[in-house]
């Protein structure tokens, strides 16, 4: 094969946002991630903790998933710092984790707050000017409601 084919297949390989098509999951530092329209790669990176604006929660998908004894509890949406799609899972069980403490003092139906704090951080494969990076760093937290 000639070179002159292989970088026409190359370019091939790529889609009309120069994402690479190829399965290799790469993605190119100067383009859009087509799955997140509103996803910013110009975002450096900050490791940080921050609050979800009001704007930004009112985006925020949540769901449950119960096996056994455990619920555990998704919550999906646009990160507060670059724009991609972040998602979290927040675990919530009666029973002591691992068999830990005494079974006898948890009862039935504990009291329990109607919401549930779910740990997010950004992941969305870009490393925003941090080597070794796979997100912008931003990490924050949504409350899910456990009724949903």
């Amino acid at each position: 094969m000639r070179d002159g084919e292989r970088a026409g297949q190359d370019a091939e390989a790529r889609d009309v946002t120069g994402r690479d098509t190829t399965g290799s999951g790469t993605k190119d530092s100067d383009t859009k991630d087509s799955d997140t329209e509103a996803h910013d790669i110009k975002v450096t990176y900050e490791e940080e903790v921050v609050d979800l604006p009001d704007d930004l929660a009112v985006k925020w998908d949540s769901w449950r998933v119960t096996e056994g004894p455990v619920v555990d509890y998704y919550a999906k949406g646009p990160c507060p710092g670059c724009g991609a799609d972040a998602q979290g899972v927040g675990k919530d069980r009666l029973a002591p984790i691992e068999r830990q403490g005494n079974p006898a003092l948890v009862p039935e139906k504990a009291a329990r707050k109607s919401a549930i704090e779910v740990a997010v951080s950004c992941r969305c494969g870009y490393a925003h000017g941090q080597d070794g990076a796979t997100g912008c760093g931003r990490r924050w937290s949504v409350l899910v409601d456990r009724t949903n």
